[in-house]
């Protein structure tokens, strides 16, 4: 006796069996498993989205707010990368090329003076003579901060303040002597 597969549609001769199958092969009834569980869990996704109508759709809300704000952060750090680079190509055709400094064209920055987005506060400079301004610069931080420091300790009492010029006197007039 033959008969049609429920899945492919092929016609397959039935074996003499108690349980008359409706597929040609394992494979058939593998895949008409797989598909009947698909949808189910598909019913199922669809039954629990209508019972809990509210809570997706708030989900969901969340998610696209999300999802924008992604795609406007990204935008700007498209149009941001892209003046960066537009006016970094500017200030070295302005420079030439070379360290301001000491002249050589390799291993060229930028540094900002006083980190602005000016174009004429912004310098070509190697490597090497970035690394000694940033460092000079922490230097004189560092420096700074201890005199401040002592300007302190010196105001909070009066007698203090006058030792601090004694010495300081002596110490010029030492400095004198030795010349």
């Amino acid at each position: 006796m033959m008969k049609k597969c429920i899945n492919c549609g092929t016609d397959f001769e039935i074996k003499k069996r108690k349980n008359s199958s409706n597929f040609c092969s394992k494979k058939c009834v593998n895949r008409n498993y797989v598909i009947l569980n698909l949808y189910k869990i598909r019913e199922l996704n669809k039954n629990w989205r209508k019972e809990n109508y509210e809570k997706f759709r708030k989900n969901d809300r969340k998610w696209r707010k999300e999802y924008q704000k992604i795609d406007e952060i990204k935008e700007k750090i498209k149009i941001r990368d892209f003046a960066r680079y537009y006016l970094r190509d500017r200030i070295f055709k302005r420079d030439k090329n070379k360290c301001v400094k000491c002249g050589t064209d390799k291993g060229l920055e930028l540094h900002h003076k006083d980190y602005t987005i000016k174009e004429k506060d912004i310098v070509t400079i190697c490597r090497k003579c970035h690394l000694k301004i940033h460092l000079r610069q922490k230097f004189l931080h560092q420096i700074k901060k201890e005199c401040l420091e002592l300007k302190k300790k010196i105001n909070r009492n009066v007698k203090g303040r006058e030792a601090f010029f004694r010495e300081a006197f002596l110490n010029e007039q030492i400095v004198e002597v030795e010349k």
